[in-house]
């Protein structure tokens, strides 16, 4: 199984363990980033042992066939990062989880990522049902499930708390038939 995907210099692979240093710095370069918009992870996540734990865990999940880890890399940088999570293959759906450095806003990873991880999900683990969220006040993301052709679906009033500030989110679902991608 190989889900990688290349775009141009962009390219979407499955995170590995020697992605340490990489993961390392693309999470600490954005991290007030993204923090201003979802809530911030542990302070020992920010060190090379942190992200190496982060990873073997993540990657034992993935063994466990319960995520999908995978990277989006520039020139051996990591530019941003989309998971599945909450992967349940009996129910075939799952939740979607991404995040993309901020020096490359505008350039339509986010929505190549979400496309690219759909198509994988539906052709590798039969995963017909998406659900991601997206904050009421981030418009870009919520324009990135859209123009995946997700559909809104509720709003989760108080889902987080993000810099002291409660905020609410709005959830988006995508449901495949049999048979079918876009």
């Amino acid at each position: 199984m190989n889900p990688q995907m290349t775009q141009a210099q962009t390219k979407i692979r499955l995170l590995d363990k020697n992605d340490a240093q990489a993961l390392l710095s693309f999470e600490s370069k954005n991290k007030l980033w993204f923090e201003s918009r979802i809530g911030p992870r542990e302070d020992d996540f920010y060190s090379i042992e942190g992200v190496k734990l982060h990873i073997l865990e993540t990657l034992t999940h993935y063994h466990a066939r319960a995520t999908l880890p995978l990277v989006l890399t520039q020139s051996d940088n990591i530019v941003g990062r989309i998971n599945l999570h909450n992967l349940d293959i009996e129910k075939r759906r799952a939740h979607i989880g991404y995040r993309i450095d901020q020096d490359t806003l505008g350039q339509g990873l986010a929505t190549k990522a979400v496309s690219h991880i759909v198509e994988y999900a539906l052709e590798h683990f039969g995963i017909r049902h998406f659900i991601a969220l997206a904050a009421v006040d981030n418009p870009a993301s919520q324009k990135v499930l859209l123009n995946n052709h997700f559909s809104y679906a509720r709003k989760h009033i108080a889902f987080a708390k993000v810099q002291g500030k409660v905020v609410d989110c709005n959830e988006y679902i995508k449901v495949l038939q049999p048979h079918y991608v876009d």
